[in-house]
Protein backbone atom coordinates (compact mmCIF):
# COMPACT_ATOMS: atom_id res chain seq x y z
CA UNK A 1 0.00 0.00 0.00
CA UNK A 2 1.69 3.17 -1.15
CA UNK A 3 0.94 5.40 1.80
CA UNK A 4 2.88 8.31 0.38
CA UNK A 5 0.96 8.83 -2.86
CA UNK A 6 -2.35 7.02 -2.43
CA UNK A 7 -5.42 9.24 -2.86
CA UNK A 8 -8.15 6.71 -2.01
CA UNK A 9 -10.89 6.40 -0.81
CA UNK A 10 -11.84 9.07 -3.37
CA UNK A 11 -9.19 8.16 -5.97
CA UNK A 12 -11.83 7.04 -8.48
CA UNK A 13 -14.32 9.79 -7.65
CA UNK A 14 -14.83 12.35 -10.46
CA UNK A 15 -13.44 15.80 -9.67
CA UNK A 16 -16.86 17.41 -10.19
CA UNK A 17 -18.34 15.19 -7.48
CA UNK A 18 -15.63 16.21 -5.04
CA UNK A 19 -16.20 19.90 -5.82
CA UNK A 20 -19.90 19.37 -5.06
CA UNK A 21 -19.02 17.48 -1.87
CA UNK A 22 -16.98 19.78 0.37
CA UNK A 23 -16.92 17.25 3.21
CA UNK A 24 -15.61 14.57 0.87
CA UNK A 25 -12.92 16.92 -0.39
CA UNK A 26 -11.80 17.76 3.14
CA UNK A 27 -11.71 14.07 4.03
CA UNK A 28 -9.61 13.36 0.94
CA UNK A 29 -7.07 16.03 1.85
CA UNK A 30 -6.83 14.90 5.47
CA UNK A 31 -6.40 11.20 4.71
CA UNK A 32 -3.89 11.90 1.96
CA UNK A 33 -1.87 14.09 4.32
CA UNK A 34 -2.02 11.42 7.04
CA UNK A 35 -0.82 8.68 4.67
CA UNK A 36 2.11 10.76 3.48
CA UNK A 37 3.11 11.66 7.02
CA UNK A 38 2.94 8.03 8.18
CA UNK A 39 5.07 6.94 5.23
CA UNK A 40 7.69 9.51 6.22
CA UNK A 41 7.57 9.40 10.02
CA UNK A 42 5.66 6.31 11.12
CA UNK A 43 2.37 5.87 12.94
CA UNK A 44 2.95 8.51 15.63
CA UNK A 45 1.79 11.56 13.71
CA UNK A 46 0.03 14.40 15.51
CA UNK A 47 -3.09 16.38 14.71
CA UNK A 48 -0.95 19.49 14.31
CA UNK A 49 1.23 17.75 11.74
CA UNK A 50 -1.81 16.46 9.83
CA UNK A 51 -3.42 19.89 9.89
CA UNK A 52 -0.24 21.55 8.66
CA UNK A 53 0.34 19.00 5.87
CA UNK A 54 -3.28 19.13 4.69
CA UNK A 55 -3.42 22.91 4.78
CA UNK A 56 -6.39 22.85 7.14
CA UNK A 57 -6.90 24.06 10.69
CA UNK A 58 -7.21 21.84 13.75
CA UNK A 59 -10.82 22.91 14.20
CA UNK A 60 -11.63 21.73 10.68
CA UNK A 61 -10.06 18.37 11.42
CA UNK A 62 -12.10 17.94 14.58
CA UNK A 63 -15.30 18.87 12.73
CA UNK A 64 -14.79 15.87 10.44
CA UNK A 65 -12.95 13.39 12.69
CA UNK A 66 -13.08 12.59 16.39
CA UNK A 67 -9.31 12.60 16.70
CA UNK A 68 -5.94 11.35 15.51
CA UNK A 69 -6.80 7.66 15.94
CA UNK A 70 -9.80 7.92 13.65
CA UNK A 71 -7.75 9.69 10.99
CA UNK A 72 -4.84 7.24 11.03
CA UNK A 73 -7.19 4.26 11.11
CA UNK A 74 -9.24 5.56 8.17
CA UNK A 75 -6.05 6.35 6.24
CA UNK A 76 -4.65 2.86 6.77
CA UNK A 77 -8.00 1.22 6.01
CA UNK A 78 -8.25 2.99 2.65
CA UNK A 79 -4.65 1.98 1.93
CA UNK A 80 -5.53 -1.67 2.56
CA UNK A 81 -8.49 -1.35 0.19
CA UNK A 82 -6.21 0.02 -2.51
CA UNK A 83 -3.61 -2.70 -1.89
CA UNK A 84 -6.21 -5.46 -2.32
CA UNK A 85 -7.37 -3.98 -5.60
CA UNK A 86 -3.81 -3.61 -6.89
CA UNK A 87 -3.00 -7.24 -6.12
CA UNK A 88 -6.24 -8.42 -7.75
CA UNK A 89 -5.26 -6.60 -10.95
CA UNK A 90 -1.81 -8.22 -10.91
CA UNK A 91 -3.13 -11.74 -10.29
CA UNK A 92 -5.09 -11.68 -13.53
CA UNK A 93 -2.29 -10.28 -15.71
CA UNK A 94 -1.84 -12.08 -19.05
CA UNK A 95 1.84 -13.07 -18.73
CA UNK A 96 3.96 -16.21 -18.79
CA UNK A 97 4.68 -17.83 -15.43
CA UNK A 98 8.17 -16.33 -15.13
CA UNK A 99 7.05 -12.89 -16.31
CA UNK A 100 4.09 -12.98 -13.94
CA UNK A 101 6.20 -14.00 -10.94
CA UNK A 102 8.68 -11.21 -11.56
CA UNK A 103 5.95 -8.62 -12.16
CA UNK A 104 3.98 -9.44 -9.03
CA UNK A 105 7.02 -9.68 -6.75
CA UNK A 106 8.39 -6.42 -8.15
CA UNK A 107 5.06 -4.67 -7.61
CA UNK A 108 4.73 -5.86 -4.03
CA UNK A 109 8.31 -4.97 -3.09
CA UNK A 110 7.87 -1.47 -4.54
CA UNK A 111 4.64 -0.99 -2.60
CA UNK A 112 6.33 -2.11 0.62
CA UNK A 113 9.25 0.24 0.02
CA UNK A 114 7.08 3.23 -0.92
CA UNK A 115 4.84 2.67 2.11
CA UNK A 116 7.73 3.73 4.30
CA UNK A 117 7.84 3.61 8.07
CA UNK A 118 4.08 3.43 8.60
CA UNK A 119 3.63 -0.05 7.11
CA UNK A 120 6.86 -1.28 8.69
CA UNK A 121 5.80 -0.15 12.18
CA UNK A 122 2.33 -1.63 11.74
CA UNK A 123 3.70 -4.97 10.54
CA UNK A 124 6.34 -5.18 13.27
CA UNK A 125 3.97 -4.31 16.15
CA UNK A 126 1.80 -6.44 18.40
CA UNK A 127 -1.86 -5.49 18.42
CA UNK A 128 -1.87 -4.60 22.12
CA UNK A 129 0.95 -2.11 21.49
CA UNK A 130 -1.14 -0.22 18.95
CA UNK A 131 -4.35 0.46 20.81
CA UNK A 132 -7.84 -0.76 19.96
CA UNK A 133 -8.38 0.92 16.58
CA UNK A 134 -4.92 0.42 15.09
CA UNK A 135 -4.83 -3.08 16.58
CA UNK A 136 -8.01 -3.89 14.65
CA UNK A 137 -6.42 -2.54 11.46
CA UNK A 138 -3.36 -4.70 12.05
CA UNK A 139 -5.56 -7.77 12.58
CA UNK A 140 -7.29 -6.98 9.30
CA UNK A 141 -3.91 -6.56 7.58
CA UNK A 142 -2.78 -10.00 8.76
CA UNK A 143 -6.02 -11.67 7.72
CA UNK A 144 -5.99 -10.08 4.28
CA UNK A 145 -2.30 -10.84 3.81
CA UNK A 146 -2.98 -14.53 4.41
CA UNK A 147 -5.88 -14.46 1.96
CA UNK A 148 -3.90 -12.51 -0.65
CA UNK A 149 -0.83 -14.73 -0.35
CA UNK A 150 -2.98 -17.86 -0.65
CA UNK A 151 -4.66 -16.44 -3.76
CA UNK A 152 -1.31 -15.56 -5.35
CA UNK A 153 0.07 -19.03 -4.57
CA UNK A 154 -3.04 -20.71 -6.00
CA UNK A 155 -2.75 -18.70 -9.21
CA UNK A 156 0.96 -19.51 -9.47
CA UNK A 157 0.13 -23.20 -8.96
CA UNK A 158 -2.46 -23.04 -11.75
CA UNK A 159 -0.02 -21.34 -14.11
CA UNK A 160 2.59 -24.01 -13.34
CA UNK A 161 0.02 -26.73 -14.27
CA UNK A 162 -0.01 -28.17 -10.77
CA UNK A 163 -2.54 -30.89 -10.00
CA UNK A 164 -4.80 -30.73 -6.96
CA UNK A 165 -4.67 -28.18 -4.16
CA UNK A 166 -1.73 -25.80 -3.95
CA UNK A 167 0.83 -27.22 -1.47
CA UNK A 168 1.57 -25.34 1.74
CA UNK A 169 5.22 -25.26 0.66
CA UNK A 170 4.31 -22.99 -2.25
CA UNK A 171 2.09 -20.79 -0.06
CA UNK A 172 4.87 -20.42 2.51
CA UNK A 173 7.43 -19.61 -0.18
CA UNK A 174 5.18 -16.85 -1.54
CA UNK A 175 4.68 -15.47 1.96
CA UNK A 176 8.44 -15.39 2.59
CA UNK A 177 9.55 -13.88 -0.72
CA UNK A 178 6.75 -11.30 -0.92
CA UNK A 179 6.73 -10.01 2.65
CA UNK A 180 7.64 -6.49 3.77
CA UNK A 181 10.34 -8.10 5.93
CA UNK A 182 11.94 -9.55 2.79
CA UNK A 183 11.77 -6.10 1.18
CA UNK A 184 13.58 -4.41 4.05
CA UNK A 185 16.08 -7.21 4.51
CA UNK A 186 17.14 -7.48 0.87
CA UNK A 187 17.01 -3.78 -0.04
CA UNK A 188 18.34 -2.25 3.17
CA UNK A 189 20.52 -4.98 4.70
CA UNK A 190 21.91 -6.39 1.45
CA UNK A 191 21.68 -3.28 -0.70
CA UNK A 192 19.83 -5.00 -3.52
CA UNK A 193 17.61 -3.15 -5.98
CA UNK A 194 13.90 -3.88 -6.32
CA UNK A 195 14.48 -5.42 -9.76
CA UNK A 196 17.24 -7.66 -8.40
CA UNK A 197 15.07 -8.83 -5.50
CA UNK A 198 12.13 -9.44 -7.83
CA UNK A 199 14.36 -11.47 -10.17
CA UNK A 200 15.72 -13.61 -7.35
CA UNK A 201 12.26 -14.11 -5.85
CA UNK A 202 10.80 -15.11 -9.21
CA UNK A 203 13.66 -17.55 -9.86
CA UNK A 204 13.23 -19.21 -6.46
CA UNK A 205 9.46 -19.46 -6.77
CA UNK A 206 9.64 -20.67 -10.37
CA UNK A 207 12.05 -23.46 -9.48
CA UNK A 208 9.93 -24.59 -6.54
CA UNK A 209 6.69 -24.39 -8.51
CA UNK A 210 7.98 -26.49 -11.40
CA UNK A 211 9.39 -29.10 -9.03
CA UNK A 212 6.21 -29.40 -6.98
CA UNK A 213 3.95 -29.28 -10.04
CA UNK A 214 5.93 -32.05 -11.75
CA UNK A 215 5.63 -34.17 -8.60
CA UNK A 216 1.89 -33.54 -8.46
CA UNK A 217 1.43 -34.60 -12.08
CA UNK A 218 3.52 -37.74 -11.56
CA UNK A 219 1.53 -38.64 -8.46
CA UNK A 220 -1.74 -38.02 -10.32
CA UNK A 221 -0.61 -40.26 -13.20
CA UNK A 222 0.39 -42.99 -10.76
CA UNK A 223 -3.00 -42.81 -9.03
CA UNK A 224 -4.79 -43.01 -12.39
CA UNK A 225 -2.72 -46.03 -13.47
CA UNK A 226 -3.35 -47.78 -10.16
CA UNK A 227 -7.07 -47.08 -10.40
CA UNK A 228 -7.17 -48.44 -13.96
CA UNK A 229 -5.43 -51.65 -12.90
CA UNK A 230 -7.85 -52.09 -10.01
CA UNK A 231 -10.84 -51.66 -12.36
CA UNK A 232 -9.44 -54.22 -14.81
CA UNK A 233 -8.84 -56.69 -11.99
CA UNK A 234 -12.41 -56.30 -10.75
CA UNK A 235 -13.74 -56.71 -14.28
CA UNK A 236 -11.76 -59.92 -14.91
CA UNK A 237 -12.91 -61.35 -11.58
CA UNK A 238 -16.57 -60.65 -12.32
CA UNK A 239 -16.52 -62.33 -15.78
CA UNK A 240 -14.46 -65.49 -14.95
CA UNK A 241 -16.54 -68.81 -15.30
CA UNK A 242 -17.41 -70.53 -12.04
CA UNK A 243 -16.63 -74.21 -11.41
CA UNK A 244 -19.63 -76.48 -10.64
CA UNK A 245 -19.93 -77.57 -7.03
CA UNK A 246 -20.03 -81.36 -6.36
CA UNK A 247 -21.30 -82.79 -3.07
CA UNK A 248 -19.93 -85.84 -1.26
CA UNK A 249 -21.99 -89.07 -1.37
CA UNK A 250 -23.57 -90.04 1.94
CA UNK A 251 -23.13 -93.57 3.36
CA UNK A 252 -25.28 -96.07 1.45
CA UNK A 253 -25.60 -93.59 -1.46
CA UNK A 254 -23.59 -93.79 -4.67
CA UNK A 255 -21.80 -90.79 -6.03
CA UNK A 256 -24.60 -90.55 -8.60
CA UNK A 257 -27.15 -90.31 -5.79
CA UNK A 258 -28.72 -93.86 -6.15
CA UNK A 259 -29.03 -96.60 -3.56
Amino acid sequence: MDLSTLDSPHADTPVDELIDDPKGLVRLKVLRAARRLMAERGLSVSMDEIADRSGLGRRTLFRHFQGREEITTAALSSALDWYDGRVADMVGADLTLDEWLKAITSTLHRIHLDSGRGLWELTASYDDELGVELGAINARRRSERRATTTAIAAEAWRRADGVGACPETVIDACALTMSSFATHSMLLDFGRSVDAVAGSSAALLGTLLRHEAANSRAASSARSASSSRARRTRKVGSTAPRRPTTGKATPGQSAAGGR
